[in-house]
């Protein structure tokens, strides 16, 4: 194999890798208390790794790079793309609602550029870290190499 493509091979371990990064971030940003302009950065964290963990299901399962950079920001459809593979079983009913309220302003890079109205709601932002968290784990289990 060559160096190319042994990295495309473990290309979903990468984006994993950088989707437990971002959350890790978002995770530290709210042990130093959340106010409101913090808001938006750790619902964009979360975010973010959301998006890198449903992606790395994707790449892990034959989609190529051109069509994840297709999908763009929206989790939702990273949600429903995802449907038909193995790690399906991995998203609970939580982390879908977690989805669904946050594409709407996540999708659409409103957290990079313009607040929405998602960030108002500290509970909201604060659900996201033990979900996200567990689909990390389990994805990072389930990657790992097995003799």
């Amino acid at each position: 194999m060559t160096g190319n493509t042994r990295g495309q091979a473990y290309a979903h371990v990468g984006l994993l890798t950088y989707a437990r990064e971002f959350a890790n971030a978002a995770s530290a940003v709210c042990e130093h208390g959340l106010g409101p302009g913090r808001y938006v950065v750790v619902a964009y964290l979360y975010g973010h790794a959301i998006e890198l963990a449903l992606k790395s299901i994707l790449r892990k399962n034959g989609v190529t790079d051109e069509s994840l950079k297709r999908i763009g920001h929206n989790l939702s459809r990273c949600l429903k793309d995802k449907g038909l593979f193995l790690e399906n079983k991995f998203l609970d009913e939580t982390l879908q609602e977690i989805v669904r309220g946050l594409n709407p302003t996540y999708g659409k890079k409103d957290l990079e550029y313009h607040p929405g109205l998602l960030v108002a709601d500290p509970g909201f932002i604060r659900s996201m870290k033990e979900p996200v968290d567990i689909l990390i784990s389990k994805l990072d289990r389930h990657y790992r190499w097995r003799p």
